[in-house]
């Protein structure tokens, strides 16, 4: 049993999910930056001043909008699920549950290992 609880849980495809998301926002804030810089400084800008205000425009939303986006899917996902009185243990499961084609349980209606 403790080494069961050690183990951590297999990587959800809701996970790779975000994680691919996360790489998207990435490149398209780095390509953006890039992008800005390189039209100041070609608008004759002082090269520090284009460096910091690409940076700025680049850095302010990823951190923010990522979180905020997740979350708000997961509980729209949740309260659905609570709509149809399902409880769910882990709330990523729920975008899971949601791309299933194929549900089985046992006659209580309880979804079971094996």
């Amino acid at each position: 049993m403790s080494e069961e609880l050690r183990t951590s849980a297999p990587e959800t495809e809701f996970k790779r999910g975000i994680t691919k998301f996360g790489h998207f926002l990435m490149e398209v804030t780095m390509l953006m930056g890039i992008a800005i810089f390189a039209i100041n400084v070609y608008l004759q800008s002082p090269i520090l001043d284009s460096c910091h205000f690409s940076l700025a425009l680049a850095v302010r939303p990823t951190p923010q909008l990522l979180p905020e986006i997740i979350s708000v899917n997961i509980s729209h996902g949740a309260r659905e699920m609570v709509e149809n009185k399902v409880i769910v243990k882990r709330l990523a499961s729920i975008e899971n549950l949601g791309s299933m084609n194929l549900l089985c349980s046992d006659k209580t209606g309880t979804l079971t290992e094996g």
